[in-house]
């Protein structure tokens, strides 16, 4: 159930983010209470713990991201309810293959746009990748 809940949230993300650049809060936080549901039933609360003090460290890590421009809230909380979702192991099997398809993803745009400044990413389908890619 708790695999369902991340493809389906991944998918919409991903949807939103290439067609409008954003990321609904509305479902993240859905995706992340149903799924902490999910977990405590399964993992009880060790499971809910892992989940969101990998959260707290990606916010930690991506929020100077954030303010310096580099990364969009939207992929910050995307990347935090990942967390909660999949656990930090999970999370660390998926830092290689995102970090692969997200510079492949800019490397593409810039290409296809024929620039680099103020390129702006649908970063949920590199994210997207890279977890699905660790389960």
């Amino acid at each position: 159930m708790l695999i369902l809940l991340l493809f389906l949230m991944l998918v919409a993300a991903s949807f939103t983010d290439i067609k409008g650049r954003y990321v609904d809060n509305q479902m993240l936080l859905a995706s992340a209470v149903t799924g902490s549901l999910i977990i405590l039933g399964q993992k009880g609360m060790e499971g809910i713990l892992d989940g969101y003090l990998s959260a707290a460290l990606v916010f930690l890590v991506c929020f100077p991201l954030f303010c310096g421009g580099l990364m969009g809230a939207g992929d910050v909380k995307l990347l935090m309810t990942v967390c909660i979702l999949v656990g930090s192991d999970c999370m660390k099997r998926s830092l290689i293959p995102l970090g692969i398809s997200a510079v492949l993803l800019t490397a593409f745009m810039a290409l296809t746009e024929k620039r680099l400044k103020n390129l702006e990413i649908p970063m949920a389908i590199p994210i997207s990748i890279g977890v699905l890619s660790a389960l």
